[in-house]
């Protein structure tokens, strides 16, 4: 049964060694370590995949060098870094790794509510204080820390906070990192002691003394950080005036057409029905809106185009006060014969024009008709005047 369950949490090890320009060798003598080989086993629900643990890898390797600057620049000491190793195992195994004496640490944020451990060897630790504090060391601190070491330590470690957050793209609102044991580990009684555990080791030398630096995740946080991450951080935008021209004529673009909005409340929801007419708060004037892939607002017209609805494009730049013409309904051929016995025959504007005309036309001429006759009838009346007027007087 022990040997099944060794094989179900059978850890992982990834190693970064830096090049010779980068850690001298000729001065890292680490310590040797004798054990059993350990064959891989299977692997749990919870346990990083080899493609996360290897992103995790080189995050805590990029964090490594900004640690490194900020120890240099906060206290001055001589800096070295030799190698990152990335393990993965049960949260047991890695307690009982730790039996060297440590300075525990812990870095809280609000944004979750697992603890992320850090911790220091204590001889780095000591080596960390006497630079800052200007003291000579003396390779005997094995007790638990004062106050006022605890205060110097955690300000040497938060300063490399800020770096700390830039590996997971500035995910942490704030970050903040407390002493919480010495020279001795203090286990987490929130973690199970069976579920994966994934730690990080940096090994540096600080004014010649060499230690490690350990940062350890529940696997479980540690995946859903990555995730988190790596959304925050999205892909970076293709250089799109970097392609070729005949690809860039291939490339295809979405566009969006928007009729129009409106609102209804929860009852007309519910009771809505088909044949149902929704009624849009745009005007039909208003230009409606065109949205490309980009974002860029375009405004348009209603309309058809080969028996499919389309948009005429009328402006480039939004502007609300824009009016355009309502759009033309075209009538589909079933109701083409309905339509017209329900509506009068149109006339064209030629034709129209044409009637009107004539019509004026011919109103004239009855009108010079009728004043001809009325000039007949005056000339009798007053030739008949005149005769009658000359028979009086003889």
């Amino acid at each position: 049964m022990a040997e099944q369950q060794s094989k179900e949490i059978a850890p992982q090890k990834r190693s970064l060694k830096l090049s010779p320009a980068l850690g001298d060798w000729t001065t890292y003598k680490p310590v040797k370590v004798s054990g059993k080989k350990i064959q891989s086993g299977l692997y749990g629900f919870d346990r990083l995949s080899e493609e996360e643990l290897q992103t995790a890898h080189m995050m805590h390797y990029h964090f490594a060098e900004s640690l490194a600057g900020a120890i240099k620049k906060n206290i001055s000491g001589a800096l070295e870094i030799f190698s990152i190793d990335a393990f993965q195992s049960a949260y047991s195994s890695f307690v009982r790794g730790l039996t060297f004496q440590i300075v525990q640490g812990t870095i809280t944020t609000p944004d979750i509510t697992e603890k992320i451990f850090i911790s220091l060897d204590m001889p780095l630790a000591e080596a960390m204080l006497d630079q800052a504090l200007g003291s000579k060391n003396s390779g005997s601190l094995k007790r638990e820390l004062t106050d006022a070491e605890k205060i110097a330590v955690e300000a040497v470690l938060e300063s490399a906070l800020p770096a700390y957050n830039k590996i997971f793209n500035d995910l942490f609102t704030s970050l903040s990192c407390q002493v919480a044991a010495s020279p001795f580990i203090d286990p987490d009684s929130s973690i199970n002691e069976q579920s994966s555990y994934a730690y990080f080791k940096l090994k540096i030398s600080l004014n010649g003394i060499h230690g490690t630096v350990v940062i350890g995740y529940s696997a479980k946080l540690l995946k859903d950080l990555l995730g988190k991450a790596a959304v925050k951080g999205g892909k970076k935008p293709l250089p799109i005036n970097r392609l070729p021209k005949e690809i860039l004529n291939e490339i295809k673009l979405n566009f969006e057409v928007i009729l129009g909005t409106t609102t209804i409340s929860t009852a007309d929801l519910f009771n809505i029905e088909a044949g149902d007419v929704l009624e849009l708060d745009n005007s039909i004037r208003d230009a409606i809106v065109v949205k490309m892939a980009d974002g860029k607002i375009l405004l348009g017209q209603p309309g058809t185009f080969n028996s499919k609805l389309a948009a005429r494009i009328v402006r480039i730049d939004k502007e609300a006060a824009l009016k355009i013409a309502p759009p033309q309904i075209e009538v589909p051929d079933e109701f083409k014969e309905e339509f017209s016995e329900e509506t009068t025959e149109t006339v064209p504007q030629e034709e129209a024009f044409a009637e009107d005309v004539e019509e004026e036309t011919v109103e004239d001429n009855e009108e010079e008709e009728f004043d001809d006759d009325l000039g007949e009838d005056f000339e009798e009346d007053l030739f008949g005047e005149d005769e009658e007027e000359k028979g009086a007087e003889e």
